[in-house]
This record gives structure tokens, sequence and C-alpha cells, in this order.
């Protein structure tokens, strides 16, 4: 009840807590437990409730599951939860059961507040298509994400514990290096997990463009609407499994755009079975090198790769580049001591973070061409806040 989140999840462990105390069975399971409950029921749903054809089932499941949600269950949190119920709503969108949709998009927002979108969008489909009646309907489901705010309200003054000050949110969060990020971040974004996820999506938001398909481009609306609602979280580098865990809600939307949008029985099925034998190949290499286990405190093997090989290609929140190199959390809280770097195994400095009035350290701490110091000079002079550098290969090193 006093919890910063709210309930939801946490009341849906119920059962299977009840269960593992009826058998004897270790009641700290029911988490892990509940979590499969809920995958259980979203591919229940997924492939023998939907009405499309069955290729079309077996693709959205596939491209949903396949990847770093098989990482999520094991975590106590409500990912699953969440990802197992944006699933069903897409389900039930595309089967234009709105109501239905906006439901489970409604009750996934108890515990994520952007995923209530997906339940807005689901109104405007339904009055699209003149479902009158329907509209109504996905409005009331719609509104059971807003429970949270009357509970917190009622108990506590504010409708929002979590947002009741900058420290855990605010819109001030919202970046274009955030939005660009959630694709493109070779630490946690969706790009190094399910490459193929982002061909798909991206060919089916264009040929929903192509064609005109209203529908197929209100479920973009909704991702997008998704995206950029959960960037006000303060604390954009947490705890994760390889894929950031705000992320994990939004793959089935993603899946979803890349199914309707793609169309076709057999160009379908083609990506389809690529994709997935694809994430499931990269899957298995993330575990068969144990790439995350230093966690969301370390570069993965793949983020160190770009920022050795190609460090511009790396544009990246601050709190990610910092937190990672410093191997500590709690930035800006903590002060960081500028600049903080990437070190090539060589010695050799590929990227800086720095603020302008730190650059003299740069020259204190490495040895550096003194061309590149002046250039470095140069561009600190332009900038009026935290800025990025890229030294020439060799033009700053270890001493």
């Amino acid at each position: 009840m006093y919890s910063m989140h709210f309930w939801a999840y946490g009341v849906s462990v119920v059962p299977a807590k009840a269960y593992l105390e009826w058998t004897g069975g270790n009641q700290l399971t029911a988490l892990r437990l509940t979590n499969a409950l809920w995958f259980v029921l979203a591919m229940a749903v997924t492939l023998f409730v939907s009405s499309v054809p069955v290729g079309q089932r077996l693709a959205l499941a596939g491209l949903a599951t396949v990847g770093p949600c098989l990482w999520y269950f094991k975590w106590h949190g409500a990912e699953m939860y969440c990802w197992s119920l944006v699933l069903m709503a897409v389900v039930m969108y595309r089967d234009r059961r709105y109501s239905w949709c906006a439901l489970a998009a409604g009750l996934a927002a108890m515990q994520n507040p952007p995923i209530i979108f997906l339940g807005a969008f689901a109104v405007l489909a339904a009055a699209w298509d003149r479902q009158w009646w329907t509209a109504a309907r996905a409005i009331l489901g719609t509104a059971v994400g807003l429970i949270p705010y009357g509970f917190y309200q009622y108990h506590f003054g504010v409708p929002n514990l979590i947002v009741v000050t900058d420290e855990y949110a605010g819109v001030r969060n919202l970046s274009w290096v955030r939005s660009w990020g959630l694709i493109t971040d070779f630490n946690h974004g969706l790009l190094p997990y399910m490459p193929l996820l982002v061909v798909g999506t991206s060919f089916g938001v264009m040929r929903l463009l192509y064609t005109r398909n209203v529908r197929g481009l209100l479920l973009v609306s909704a991702l997008v609407s998704m995206a950029v609602g959960l960037q006000v979280a303060h604390n954009w580098n947490s705890s994760c499994e390889g894929l950031q865990r705000y992320l994990l809600w939004m793959v089935p939307l993603a899946a979803g755009i890349a199914v309707e949008g793609i169309g076709g029985r057999w160009r379908l099925w083609a990506f389809a079975a690529i994709a997935i034998c694809g994430h499931l190949a990269i899957h298995n290499e993330y575990n068969r090198t144990q790439a995350l286990k230093d966690g969301y405190l370390s570069n993965t093997p793949v983020g160190e790769w770009v920022l050795n090989n190609y460090p511009r290609a790396y544009w990246v929140e601050p709190e990610v580049f910092v937190e990672r190199h410093r191997r500590s959390d709690g930035w800006p809280y903590f002060t960081a001591d500028w600049p903080i770097v990437h070190v090539r195994p060589n010695g050799t400095v590929s990227k800086m973070l720095l603020e302008p009035a730190s650059v003299e350290k740069v020259n204190e701490r490495f040895a550096v061409d003194p061309d590149y110091m002046t250039t470095l000079r140069e561009q600190a002079a332009r900038e009026s806040g935290r800025f990025y550098a890229h030294p020439p290969h060799g033009a700053v090193r270890q001493r």
C-alpha cells in the first residue's frame, strides 16, 4: 500500500504465493511463477484467441518473445506483467476488439503509466471504425490505468509519489538523445539485441504510410507516445537484463507494427523465420559468452567494440556513459570528476565527456598532442554545457 510504485503486479502474485504455501513450496519463488503464468496467458491469447490468420499469430508471438524477454522471467518486478498485457492488447487491437485492448492497456498502465497511450489510441481506432459503443467501453477500460492516481491522491494527497518532485521524474528529462538511444544505444537499446525487429518495424511503418493504413498508423502513434512518455524517468541507466527494462514492454508493439506493416503471407513468414532464428542466435551468444554478467555498470561487448572502433556512432545519454565508465551508480546526485573517458585496450582515448571548465584537466591527466589540445580548447569555448569530444586516434593517450 505504501510503495512508490502501485501494487497491481503484487496483487497478481497472491494466487501463486497461496498455491506455494498450500503445497509447501518456497513462497519466495511466487514472483517467478507469476511471471511464467502471465507469459502463458499472453501466449494463449496470441495463439488461440486471436482471429487473424495462424501465420500472423505465430509471427507476432515469435517476434515479441524471442530475445531479451526470456531473460526477464527471473525478474522480481512488473516487467513481464506489463509485457504480457501489452502483447494481449496488441492482439485485441489487431482483432478490432478495442475495448479489450484498452482494458489490457489500462491494467498494464497501473504499473507503467506511459502504456495508457495504447488504450487512448484504441479509443481513437474504435471511433475511426465508427464503433461508438466500443469506443465508450474502451474509454472505461483505459480509465483503469488512472486508478493509482486516485489511490495515491486519497492516501497521500498527491496523485503520484514518483513525480511529486523532480528527483524521480520530470518533463525536463525528455530529449532527442534518449529517443535515439531507445533504438541505437549499443548497451541497452533495441538494436544490439533485436536488430531485425528494428528493420521489420521500420519497414512496417513505411509501408503503413504508403498504404495509408490508418489503424496501423494509430498503433505507430501509440508506440511513439509511449517512447516519449517513458523518458520522464530520471534514472535512465538502471538495472536491466541487457535490454533496458522500459523497452521490454514496448517490444510487442514494435512486433505488432512489423506484422501489420509487412503483410503478405510468404513475405511475413520469411521475415519472421529469419528474425526469430537471428534473435535466438544473438540471445544464445550473449548467454554463451556471459556478456551481460557485469550488469548495467559496464559496457557490453557490443558497446565496447563500437566505442573502440566507431566512437562517433555512439550518441548516448550522458548518464549511461558516466555510470558505465565510472562503474558506479547515482550520477548526477554524486558528482563526476570530469572528464569521463573511454580508453581503448592500447591506451588511447576514443571518446570523452567533459564540461568546458574541465578542459585543462585533459592535458593534466593524459598525454595530449598540442595541436589537438588547441582544437579541444576551441571546441570547449563554443559549448555552454557538457559535450562529447572524439580525439583522432592516438591524439590523447594514457600516461
